[in-house]
């Protein structure tokens, strides 16, 4: 009989262990993602209102040659981050304009494509920046990159952007 208990609780660990996995997993996210049950948004809905850009990962400063401002950072430059930090992203109607932040930061819409809008940050930063909304299988993922004087890029951060609750 103890050689039983034993085969069953080696059978029940794995289980446990996957259901703690989704349980955890549905936490951190919402349960939902994020979108209260909807779909997740795409590209033709960031069009105004109030959004919200949920920082999961972070540039890590040297990963990824930077010689322009405007040089692309590759996924693999960016680690996940502890700390989930949000920034509350006011779109203008038309999605022509963008608010980010308290203290906010504006830019203006200079490209949007099927894949991406891309928004040049002015006001509110030092030396400029950029926002970038993508579209992808699981929803909008959003960039939020800070120019620097004397160095390319201060800071980038990426994650999931989701309607404001």
């Amino acid at each position: 009989m103890a050689s039983r208990d034993v085969e069953r609780t080696v059978i029940l660990r794995p289980a446990i262990a996957a259901l703690l996995c989704v349980v955890l997993a549905s936490c951190r996210s919402g349960g939902d993602g994020g979108t209260g049950g909807r779909a997740a948004p795409s590209l033709a809905e960031f069009t105004g209102g109030t959004w919200r850009l949920v920082v999961d990962r972070t540039w890590d400063g040297l990963a990824g040659k930077v010689q322009l401002p405007s040089d692309a950072l590759p996924e693999s430059a960016y680690a996940a981050v502890a700390e989930v930090p949000a920034y509350r992203i006011v779109v203008s109607a038309g999605g022509d304009a963008v608010e980010i932040g308290e203290d906010p930061l504006l830019g203006r819409r200079t490209k949007q494509t099927d894949a991406l809008i891309e928004y040049k940050l002015g006001k509110g930063t030092f030396a400029g920046g950029r926002f970038v909304v993508r579209a992808g299988g699981d929803g909008l993922q959003g960039e939020l990159t800070i120019y620097g004087s004397g160095r390319p890029i201060v800071s980038s951060e990426r994650g999931p952007v989701l309607p404001a609750r």
